[in-house]
């Protein structure tokens, strides 16, 4: 694609494109379209985190009518029964069955040449849990909804339609196979813990782990299943294993995988949100680093502005022939934003210009910026001792080496 093309209308295209992704999710009665792109493409470069989240509520308040339409839509009723069903079929006991009967895990790498499109995003177990709290009809789940402030959750997933576009998501990239649904080509993984166990570590361990720990990936596993028998009926699901991002780290193969990704990059690129303004890739310092910022606690909620913005600026750069790298911390966020760059690159883009990377390391980057980051840096080594698990006592005694690092006081714009 020629520069002058890009300029010509590159934008103008992309936000048709955009718009017909949001008639997928939303239905073809998409209201006011014309005022919908008049908020994105007021976005502008780089949008700041505060537009992101006025524009995504702007949105949000014209699709109106749309929006509760979904929550109470058949894709939704679906998910509720398949959640129901699920949970009167888990037993704590049978973990490991129920799990090799919806789930094929594969070890993910990067592959060899660097002039393929790589792609690592996740979704751990707190996405999982809450939808179980969200759509399961049990006294435990009554429970949960009053612990965990499920009114918080439903405006995050339900009442801003990030739930249904994540299924929108999810149908376009699955590849279809005989009694099984393959995600692995949009490298999609699952945790049912936080990703410091393996799938086999985990299934292998649960019934000697902390009871509290036991409730988490069992709703993690019945969360996950029912999602995706929801989409796809009863077929198992190949994904990869999350823990690739967190071994990757302490075994030295993210380091050489991010390092062997960025030789074919033109760009490196942070989404992250307000804390890790900062940050940068220590062993990358020639690169050219951006950070693009998103909201924190509103991305869920502001996901339509926030998703555009996002792909416009990474799309534009690789029409142009540029290899970018995306790293990103961003919640259930980075895996809409994965799946969403790995479709535009595929079909907007046609599977042309340069070469895209993107790999979702969610807690890892705290290191940046531990003291505001969450918690996962600041109590992997704390009660070692304590731990029933001897295979996560080892890795917690493992060093970090420092990958990320904030920069210097000195070095910052004005």
């Amino acid at each position: 694609m020629q520069k002058r093309d890009l300029e010509a209308g590159f934008g103008e295209r992309f936000t048709q494109y955009y718009l017909s992704f949001l008639r997928d999710v939303f239905g073809e009665d998409l209201p006011d379209r014309s005022k919908i792109a008049r908020i994105l493409t007021s976005l502008g470069d780089n949008a700041s985190v505060d537009e992101q989240v006025r524009s995504g509520r702007r949105i949000s308040h014209i699709l109106g009518d749309a929006l509760g339409g979904l929550a109470t839509s058949p894709r939704a009723a679906d998910l509720s029964a398949s959640v129901n069903d699920h949970m009167g079929s888990f037993r704590r006991e049978n973990f490991s069955d129920f799990v090799d009967n919806s789930f094929d895990f594969s070890t993910r790498r990067a592959p060899p040449r660097n002039d393929q499109d790589f792609l690592f995003t996740k979704i751990n177990h707190g996405f999982w849990e809450q939808l179980v709290m969200l759509y399961a009809r049990s006294p435990d789940a009554e429970k949960l909804r009053t612990i965990m402030a499920s009114n918080r959750f439903a405006r995050m997933y339900i009442s801003s339609g990030f739930l249904f576009a994540l299924q929108t998501l999810f149908l376009k990239a699955a590849v279809h196979g005989e009694g099984v649904i393959d995600l692995r080509e949009a490298g999609f993984a699952i945790s049912f813990g936080n990703g410091t166990l393996s799938s086999a570590e985990l299934k292998a361990n649960i019934h000697a782990d902390f009871e509290a720990l036991q409730v988490i990936y069992s709703g993690a596993a019945i969360g996950s299943a029912a999602f995706f028998s929801a989409l796809f009926g009863p077929r198992k699901m190949q994904v990869f294993d999350s823990c690739y991002a967190k071994d990757g780290l302490l075994y030295g193969d993210l380091e050489k995988d991010i390092g062997a990704w960025l030789q074919s990059s033109s760009r490196l690129v942070f989404v992250v949100p307000p804390h890790l303004q900062w940050i940068r890739y220590a062993p990358a310092k020639d690169l050219p680093q951006d950070v693009f910022m998103i909201s924190g606690t509103k991305v869920h909620e502001s996901w339509t502005a926030a998703l555009y913005s996002v792909s416009l600026q990474m799309l534009s750069r690789l029409a142009r022939g540029e290899g970018v790298t995306i790293i990103t911390q961003s919640g259930v966020f980075s895996a809409l934003l994965g799946l969403f760059l790995y479709l535009a690159k595929r079909d907007f883009l046609s599977g042309k210009g340069g070469v895209l990377g993107f790999f979702d390391l969610g807690q890892i980057l705290d290191m940046a910026n531990q003291e505001d980051g969450g918690p996962w840096l600041r109590k992997r080594a704390a009660s070692i001792d304590e731990d029933p698990l001897e295979v996560r006592r080892r890795r917690s005694m493992l060093p970090i080496p420092p990958l990320f690092t904030t920069l210097p006081d000195a070095e910052r714009p004005e």
